[in-house]
């Protein structure tokens, strides 16, 4: 079975790296099959007689391929550099099976290797180096590797060392390159690059200003993984690397720190080869102000990588929504921000449009931030209308209450004073809103029932009596950026009892969504049946179940009359019997329950 490790692109800040099993490389090579003869001198430490290969390569001329065929045995392969030079150094077309590869300068020192965040997977038998090796050794992919070095301190030979791990031998071929560089406008023509050279990276300079925002965009990728960075005057990220794919990628606006000359690094993975296109912009971020319950704003992105901010001032305990319309962007996240820059709460958006609902109130008095953020290198726009909830009380068995949404976004909560024991029921009619979530809120916030409501209404009760005596809550949510009218009748159940063969109860649900539960004192071992005649519903669900909830019988009937099917009630005690009518309907029924 295969075992999965981690890899770098053995790109460690380092002064090995460990050669790999790699595919054949696609550039043709020069097979230099030489033994040592003296006519390169190895580095320090690395003595005459355990080099078996020496060769020599040209910078940005063909690769060369060098063959270990003794165990134990090294490799020497010298180029000659220009002080001030960015060298890349491609490993391909491997037999080799593990091998570390090392860079020393004219002066016999050893060269420092440039870090890559460039991170892989493959399957391997053998251990990763020790940790005391952390810093010299990383291992190649499958498919090949390579090495950046710092620029070359001076002109002169420098010499890579070859060293297969354990007992390997066989062949790697070496290509050994200048990065590919120029310059790149902001808001200028895009710049096509052509990686052709295993190990190559691109590096594109541009002039910035203090404060002057940049954003970058690549596309049309056919390399097939790699990162794209920008990298400050002093050779530092200016950042997070970025990965892509065939994709392509986007670095959203960054705020240039200071004045001086900016590098956009391009460096593939692996050793792939392939196309891209570079773009630079320098259009800002936009920002602004957006107000509670009032106009809602636009926000319309033209270049990629290109975000919008807008403030407002929130108060501890405030309970806010945010409405997503009109939307033209493929894909967006959009954020709210607390205060100190965290993220209270995201979500992804489509031309759909959609909402931004914080599950919890607002938890501190300051200024919040909504960040539109598109996905990759989208543009386009949206509309954005930030709501505080409409906010109302009900009576249990008071009168309906109608909410108006007319804004997309806005919710609802509307609160009542419950006592414990009450059974709750819910009903909505009336209803114009396409889609609705309706949640009935516990005491402390945690939900008792939820359910969807569409334009032909419902109901809601809760699966259990009210747990405790105090105020609870209603929360209306229309689904996406629906707006409408919906009425809402909180009620408490209709109660009673029944007994076993006496005349039929009449039952009354006068409220829309009310339900209605009967006790019946059941003998123990005794066969009962639950009737109903002058049934004016046109559904409803009678069911019987025993003290602790467990359900003994139940029907879903339309007629007039029916009867559920017998069951045996084998212990002494209360029975429960619940009726609940499809859709928010109104009607009577006379419940009867029979024994032989």
């Amino acid at each position: 079975m295969r075992s999965l490790w981690q890899r770098v692109k053995c790109r460690a800040r380092a002064a090995t790296a460990a050669l790999g099993i790699v595919f054949v490389g696609l550039l043709p090579s020069i097979v230099a099959d030489i033994s040592y003869a003296g006519d390169i001198t190895p580095p320090p430490g690395i003595v005459a007689a355990s080099i078996e290969y020496t060769g020599r390569i040209t910078v940005d001329g063909p690769p060369v391929t060098a063959s270990i065929k003794t165990p134990k045995k090294n490799g020497l392969m010298v180029f000659d550099g220009v002080a001030g030079q960015r060298i890349n150094i491609g490993f391909s077309g491997a037999t080799l099976t593990q091998g570390r590869a090392s860079v020393y300068g004219p002066d016999g020192a050893l060269m420092s290797i440039v870090a890559s965040p460039v991170t892989h997977y493959y399957w391997t038998a053998y251990k990763p180096a020790p940790e005391s090796m952390a810093t010299k050794a990383a291992s190649f992919s499958p498919k090949g590797g390579s090495l950046d070095l710092a620029a070359l301190p001076s002109s002169g030979t420098y010499t890579i060392v070859i060293s297969p791990g354990e007992s390997y031998t066989g062949d790697v071929t070496v290509t050994v390159s200048t990065e590919l560089t120029g310059e790149i406008t902001p808001q200028g023509a895009a710049v096509p690059i052509a990686f052709g050279r295993f190990g190559q990276n691109a590096r594109y300079t541009f002039v910035g200003t203090t404060g002057q925002t940049v954003s970058l965009q690549l596309s049309g990728v056919t390399v097939e993984s790699g990162y794209l960075s920008i990298l400050k005057p002093d050779g530092g990220v200016l950042g997070t690397p970025t990965s892509f794919g065939s994709q392509g990628a986007v670095i959203d606006t960054q705020v240039l720190p200071t004045s001086g000359t900016y590098a956009v690094l391009i460096d593939p993975g692996h050793v792939d080869l392939g196309h891209a296109t570079l773009a630079l912009y320098n259009t800002p971020d936009i920002s602004g102000t957006i107000l509670i319950n009032e106009a809602s704003v636009t926000s319309t992105l033209s270049v990629p990588g290109q975000r919008a901010r807008y403030t407002f001032n929130g108060t501890a305990g405030q309970w806010v929504n945010l409405g997503l319309t009109s939307v033209t962007t493929a894909s967006s996240v959009v954020s709210m921000l607390n205060p100190d820059g965290t993220t209270l709460v995201s979500t992804t958006v489509g031309p759909s449009g959609g909402s931004l609902d914080p599950a919890t109130m607002l938890p501190a008095s300051g200024t919040y931030t909504i960040a539109v953020d598109p996905v990759g290198y989208n543009t386009g726009s949206m509309a954005l209308t930030l709501t505080s909830p409409l906010i109302g009380t009900v009576s249990l068995d008071g009168p309906p209450v109608p909410i108006n949404f007319t804004k997309p976004g806005s919710t609802a909560r509307y609160t009542f004073s419950g006592a414990a024991g009450q059974w709750v029921n819910l009903g909505f009619s009336s209803v114009t809103v396409t889609s609705s979530t309706i949640t009935l809120l516990n005491q402390d916030g945690t939900v008792l029932a939820s359910t969807t409501v569409g334009r032909g209404g419902g109901g809601l009760k809760a699966p259990s009596p009210l747990p405790a005596t105090g105020t609870y809550t209603i929360v209306v949510d229309p689904t996406s950026t629906h707006t409408g009218a919906i009425t809402v009748t909180p009620s408490t159940e209709v109660a009673g009892s029944v007994t076993i063969n006496t005349a039929p109860t009449p039952v009354i649900i006068s409220r829309a969504g009310q339900n209605a539960r009967y006790t019946l004192a059941g003998p123990g071992n005794q066969q009962v049946t639950v009737k109903v005649t002058g049934n004016t519903f046109n559904g409803l669900t009678v069911s019987l179940y025993t003290r602790s909830g467990i359900l003994q019988t139940e029907m879903t009937r339309s007629e007039t009359s029916f009867a559920l099917n017998p069951v045996t009630l084998l212990t002494p005690d209360l029975y429960t019997i619940t009726i609940s009518p499809m859709a928010p309907a109104t009607g009577k029924l006379n419940l009867q329950v029979t024994s032989p």
